[in-house]
């Protein structure tokens, strides 16, 4: 069974193992992420969004096969795009990280994190989710 959750103190090291086991074996493929290991992300990134109670992790039998991380952070370039909906940045909620591994991709576990994701927006009163990908 699959569970959705807030990661863990203690699991920074489970999520960045499973984001670098990602670029390694999605390397190379249409859908290879654009991240860098050393770079993008890092261990200070996951240990912050887990302190921030921002990153939330799919499992399943004790495994990490999914995670995102949903903040109010617009990054660089944002204010130059026209939204359709202008708010300030804390009713905006921007969904960075988001990831699926490779052996569960198909069966409905991102379905289930973007569920998590507007779940959690809707608790927030946010009004908007915002994508967070690199060209």
């Amino acid at each position: 069974m699959i569970e959705i959750r807030k990661a863990r103190d203690g699991e920074e090291c489970q999520v960045l193992y499973f984001y670098y086991r990602l670029v390694d074996t999605m390397k190379g493929t249409p859908y290879c992420p654009k991240w860098e290991k050393g770079i993008y992300p890092v261990l200070s990134d996951i240990a912050g969004a887990i302190g921030a109670n921002t990153l939330y992790i799919a499992t399943e039998n004790h495994e990490i096969i999914g995670a995102f991380i949903l903040n109010h952070f617009q990054g660089e370039g944002y204010q130059f795009v026209n939204w359709q909906t202008k708010d300030s940045d804390d009713g905006i909620a921007v969904l960075h990280l988001l990831a699926t591994a490779p052996a569960c991709q198909g069966k409905g576990v991102g379905k289930k994190l973007l569920g998590k994701a507007v779940e959690v927006c809707k608790n927030q009163k946010d009004i908007a989710i915002r994508l967070d990908t690199l060209p």
